[in-house]
């Protein structure tokens, strides 16, 4: 196209999204579920552009042996091997250059994927999905003149680095996320999920005015059938006696269920009809269930695996208690959705918590996470049923007042694109009028 030219005001409305591995949607990419069992602020985006009369594309790179394309209400999801790369990797003895590789292989067949469609069905609007692909959808995004949006689902940049036996992030990795920050973008959406995206956007640089940090939206229509809650809890082995702690998330060092474990080492001393369930997988499932063993808690913990989206609302209902330790980033959708179900929330003041989370208000937030400090809150909670009820009651009120649901917080990201899209239309409509033709 050439500069000074306008596009067309008929331009199609059409948007591409870029995304890398993602664990609530692998099954659904690889045809083996019909819905995604979570990440709900990558995907509901998808169908609310969707709704709003856009072709929907979504670029996904990861392990596949062949490209294929996955139908999901509407919205085309092109798979895109890398399993060669995968072989070549494990052979590397740098972790960092393995990262490197690793970017900058999928951002190149992330390119080439979409570009093959652009060629027919050009973008509107190009979204990264994770700040490592910017460089991939810059390059479609100049090419068609689209609107480009760096959309952050949270950030590590100020975690602390660990040492010992923890696995440490690499100077790639950093590097990789770091590069992708600073990338210019239309705009730059980042998730308030407690990771200080607000604080790293200012000290990368990137404007206030190309910059949201918002809330991701809650289902205010969720309240736990008793029924259901109280069949699954039957299915699980619990009892109607036992007082039930919930711990729902990825299983993996940084959410620090280990904290978790050595607290219900305390309790049950006290109150042996306490019980602890561990929903979600990962690569910390092995190590959790030998600490449940060598503290002599295997009667007392349950681990039930993923948990499908659909489900979640089910398995809070059946839950006295959720508790939530992470090192870092504590206010995730798990979070939102325990306090929108009338849970009684167990955290403490790290992480965004103090935002949602009211000291003997709308949960216990706690000074430290140390074991007898997460225990004495979880003894003092089963002997005061009463109070436990009412921290739950004021959550669910907080999270309804003060929150967006999920319709709202979509059309707020696309009403924002769309004015964004309407505004660089007028401003190349501008540019025409004052090139003198060839």
């Amino acid at each position: 196209m050439e500069i000074g030219v306008s596009e067309p005001a008929t331009k199609p409305k059409r948007v591409f999204f870029l995304i890398g591995e993602c664990s609530g949607l692998r099954r659904l990419v690889r045809n083996e579920t019909t819905l995604p069992e979570g990440a709900p602020s990558v995907y509901l985006p998808w169908l609310g552009y969707k709704k709003r009369g856009y072709e929907v594309d979504v670029f996904y790179v990861g392990r596949f042996k062949q490209e294929g394309r996955v139908l999901f209400e509407g919205c085309v999801i092109h798979t895109i091997p890398r399993p060669w790369l995968s072989q070549v990797l494990t052979k590397l003895p740098s972790r960092n250059l393995k990262m490197h590789l690793r970017v900058a292989f999928e951002n190149s067949a992330l390119c080439r994927s979409a570009a093959r469609v652009a060629q027919t069905r050009p973008p509107r609007v190009v979204y990264s999905l994770r700040p490592v692909y910017m460089c991939a959808a810059r390059r479609l995004a100049d090419d068609h003149r689209a609107c480009l949006i760096k959309r952050v689902f949270g950030t590590v940049l100020l975690y602390p680095e660990l040492t010992g036996h923890k696995r440490q992030r690499t100077f790639a990795e950093h590097l990789a996320e770091k590069k992708g920050l600073c990338s210019p973008a239309d705009m730059t959406i980042i998730t308030n999920d407690g990771s200080n995206g607000a604080q790293v956007a200012e000290i990368l640089g990137i404007p206030t005015e190309r910059c949201r940090v918002w809330f991701n939206g809650i289902d205010k229509t969720w309240t736990p059938a008793p029924e259901a809650s109280a069949t699954y809890r039957s299915r699980i082995g619990l009892l109607p006696e036992h007082f039930v702690l919930l711990s729902l998330s990825r299983l993996q060092w940084t959410k620090r269920q280990d904290r978790v474990v050595r607290a219900m080492e305390l309790v049950v001393r006290e109150v042996p009809n306490a019980r602890l369930v561990f929903a979600g997988e990962g690569g910390s499932r092995a190590l959790l269930q030998k600490a449940v063993a060598d503290a002599s808690l295997t009667p007392y913990v349950k681990f039930v695996g993923a948990v499908p989206h659909k489900d979640v609302q089910t398995i809070m209902g059946m839950a006295d208690v959720f508790l939530q330790m992470n090192d870092y980033s504590n206010l995730g959708n798990t979070l939102l959705e325990a306090m929108v179900c009338g849970r009684t929330i167990i955290t403490w003041d790290v992480g965004g918590t103090s935002q949602v989370i009211t000291d003997n208000e709308t949960g216990r937030l706690l000074p430290d996470p140390e074991p007898d400090t997460v225990a004495r809150a979880i003894l003092e909670l089963i002997k005061d049923r009463e109070k436990a009820r009412r921290l739950g009651q004021n959550a669910r009120r907080f999270v309804e007042e003060k929150l967006p649901t999920w319709d709202e917080r979509v059309n707020m990201e696309i009403d924002l694109v769309e004015d964004l899209c309407a505004r660089r239309a007028a401003a190349h409509a501008g540019a025409a009028a004052v090139v003198p033709p060839a």
